[in-house]
This record gives structure tokens, sequence and C-alpha cells, in this order.
């Protein structure tokens, strides 16, 4: 409770986790958000395509060539960077009178 009224009155980028702004860094965090995606991932990935774009471009398949990575955690990764934002099912449970709000 200290902690949250420390805070009570401060700009979020207070609380916010800072990152590193070497390139490293920036794909770790980058890659890490997708669940089960750990650190030693990112560095086979980043070691295996070279770039973030190079990842987002690779298949499924690829994705699942490198050491650690497994179909499910490849096709996790491949779906973070494919699947639209809005869940078409989640669209459907709004309703038709919310106007394609969620």
């Amino acid at each position: 409770m200290e902690t949250f009224k420390a805070y009570e009155h401060k700009p979020a980028d207070i609380i916010k986790g800072r990152v590193n702004p070497d390139y490293m860094s920036q794909l770790t965090d980058c890659l890490t958000s997708i669940r089960s995606v750990n650190k030693t991932d990112v560095v086979t990935l980043a070691s295996t395509f070279g770039s973030l774009k190079r990842i987002m471009e690779a298949s499924t398949l690829e994705l699942s060539l490198c050491p650690g990575i497994g179909e499910a955690k490849a096709k996790r990764i491949h779906d973070a960077f494919h699947d639209p934002f809005i869940a078409e099912k989640s669209r459907r449970l709004a309703g038709p009178d919310a106007g394609g709000q969620v």
C-alpha cells in the first residue's frame, strides 16, 4: 500500500521498465513479450536470422528448425507477427450493437 501511495500521482513512465537503447536489448524486450520465449531463444533467433525483419518473415517451419524452438513455440512466434490484433471471435462476442468496438 505504501508503494501505491508513493506512485499515486507520478507519471506512468516513472514505473515503466527501462530498455537499453542497444539493438539486442530491444530485440530481447520485443521477443520475450511472446509467451514462453526466453532470452536464450532470442539469442538463437538473432544468430540464425540476423534481424527482427527476417524473424518476422520466417515460416513456422524455419523457426522450428532453430535449437530450443519447438513447433508450439515457433507457431506462437509466427502468430504474434501474422495474426490480427483483434480476434474475430471477440468481435462476435461483442455483439452487433457494440459497433465493432471491443
